[in-house]
């Protein structure tokens, strides 16, 4: 796969990625609400700061389910959220040590003449997983610091204050452990 905005976008179910080439892609992968996908043995761009998956959309399940964000294959994972994203009641994310999260900043969609930032909540839980070695860091889209340039425009945009939302914890359950 080779010049692609999105080198795979998963929508959903469990699929399995196996001894892909995936080169000069904008992102990776894509996944929206409840894909779980397992990657194994995939090779990516030789200069590689860190894999980008966007993912979107609601996580949910009608029977309680844990879905998992971690280091794919090893790599730096950056985890782009790029819209309001829930954590459906009976469901439960766990944020392995060491991932990123970043929330796209989105200047199209304005409220009030405020611009509305990308947010996260959480009805089910959150689990982060960081260690004070590898904490889990939550951050702006145009964050560089961290992840590497996962918004594509070199060094045009810094990170600022207000960048994105929130994570709003309703549900029962969520820990965050070490987290930035």
């Amino acid at each position: 796969i080779d010049g692609a905005t999105v080198g795979v976008r998963i929508d959903g179910g469990s699929p399995v990625l196996t001894v892909n080439t995936i080169t000069n892609v904008g992102k990776e992968f894509q996944q929206v609400s409840t894909a779980d996908p397992v990657y194994t043995d995939n090779t990516f761009d030789a200069d590689l700061e860190s894999l980008v998956i966007g993912v979107s959309g609601n996580m949910n399940s009608s029977a309680a389910t844990t879905y998992r964000w971690d280091n794919i294959q090893g790599l730096p994972t950056v985890y782009l959220i790029e819209s309001d994203f829930t954590v459906g009641s009976n469901a439960t994310l766990e944020i392995d040590p060491g991932v990123v999260v970043k929330f796209k900043v989105d200047l199209s969609n304005l409220w009030g003449g405020y611009e509305r930032t990308t947010r996260m909540f959480v009805n089910g839980a959150l689990v982060s997983l960081g260690t004070a070695e590898l904490p889990v860091i939550f951050t702006s889209g145009r964050d560089d610091s961290v992840g590497g340039d996962s918004n594509e425009d070199l060094d045009a945009t810094l990170p600022a204050k207000g960048d994105w939302g929130y994570i709003k914890l309703v549900g029962p359950g969520s820990q965050l452990n070490n987290v930035e």
